[in-house]
């Protein structure tokens, strides 16, 4: 039985790779004795699948260009990251000198912006966490059922870098009642209307 040529086509590349079943090489072999239409498909398939061995010397600049390549490529890198660490150096130096020219400001560039009041502006900002200093520093500590700060008592002056605040603080004392003390804090500017406190001073 003649097989036709569209069914060895089929075939051709499962012959060419020898992954055919051994009839069906053999059908394909007794085909392409007797057909050279198949035969030059068979060979057109083998020339397109060809690959042209490496002439001498090809490897040798394949290999170098690869070689250059990849210098190139680290040597960019090392260029990259020499740059981008003097950016993040730079940007450093620029954040600390900032931050230590504003520390260094003195307390009247806060107050002079405020536009008078800067008393009272410090005195709501701080007077909460002012109070808990006076009463955890206190002797009567454990005696003081309740403590405020006295709005409307508030003093202030500045010098420099440092700020003076005296307020009353009125306070209930478990034996002697309400009392109520004239008190001074000392702050010591570290940022935009940002102040460390020492412990409070009572007027004797």
């Amino acid at each position: 039985m003649k097989i036709p040529c569209k069914v060895i086509r089929d075939l051709l590349p499962l012959y060419h790779d020898e992954v055919c079943s051994a009839e069906s090489r053999q059908l394909v072999e007794e085909h392409l004795e007797q057909c050279e239409a198949c035969r030059s498909e068979l060979r057109t398939m083998e020339e397109r699948l060809h690959v042209r061995p490496a002439q001498p010397g090809e490897e040798d600049a394949a290999n170098a260009a690869s070689k250059a390549w990849k210098k190139g490529t680290r040597r960019a890198f090392r260029k990259g990251a020499a740059l981008a660490a003097a950016v993040l150096l730079a940007v450093l130096l620029l954040a600390a000198g900032g931050f230590l020219y504003v520390r260094n400001m003195p307390v009247e560039r806060d107050a002079g912006a405020c536009g008078g009041g800067y008393a009272t502006f410090i005195f709501d900002k701080y007077s909460q966490e002012l109070t808990r200093k006076f009463v955890s520093g206190s002797m009567d500590e454990a005696s003081i059922i309740s403590a405020d700060a006295v709005r409307g008592t508030q003093e202030a002056s500045w010098e420099g870098r440092t700020i003076f605040l005296e307020f009353d603080i009125r306070y209930e004392h478990a034996e002697r009642g309400t009392v109520t003390e004239r008190v001074h804090f000392v702050g010591q500017r570290v940022w935009f209307d940002t102040y460390d406190w020492s412990g409070a001073i009572i007027e004797g």
